[in-house]
């Protein structure tokens, strides 16, 4: 199963990170995200151009600071061509994990992990998506500490 752990260091405190993004329907710190709302576990996730992302919860734990969650489905126009590379966004469907996670390094700083794991087969939706993960947690590093 392809893996990929993307990290960075936040120069605010753990609590201060988590009260950011523990909020699983608030993604308001994820750029490309136009709009969120929740059902129970399922979060579903409007990106710019429409494209929609059905997300379950699948654990949560305040005091680790740790989610994880599953991708479902995607609605919209999935298909992308990068440079040559055509990638379905909807293969991924129910073979994506992620997690993110905020571990304290001292009282002012912490470090934001954001895991990924995708079930064989899915190569090019793995680089594409792994890449995007890091982008994701250094937007939220300019975030907290601009």
């Amino acid at each position: 199963m392809p893996h990929a752990l993307k990290e960075t260091r936040i120069a605010r405190s753990a609590d201060d990170v988590w009260a950011e993004v523990r909020v699983f329907e608030d993604m308001h710190w994820y750029p490309g995200i136009e709009s969120c709302r929740r059902d129970g576990d399922l979060r579903v996730a409007t990106m710019r151009g429409g494209l929609e992302c059905d997300e379950l919860l699948v654990e949560h734990d305040d005091p680790a600071r740790t989610y994880t969650y599953a991708v479902l489905a995607f609605r919209g126009d999935t298909v992308f061509d990068l440079g040559g590379t055509t990638i379905d966004l909807a293969s991924m469907s129910n073979h994506h994990r992620a997690r993110m996670r905020v571990l304290p390094i001292d009282d002012s700083s912490c470090r934001v992990t954001y895991e990924l794991e995708l079930d064989e087969g899915h190569d090019e939706t793995f680089e594409l998506t792994s890449g995007q993960y890091q982008a994701v947690i250094e937007h939220l590093r300019a975030l907290m500490e601009g």
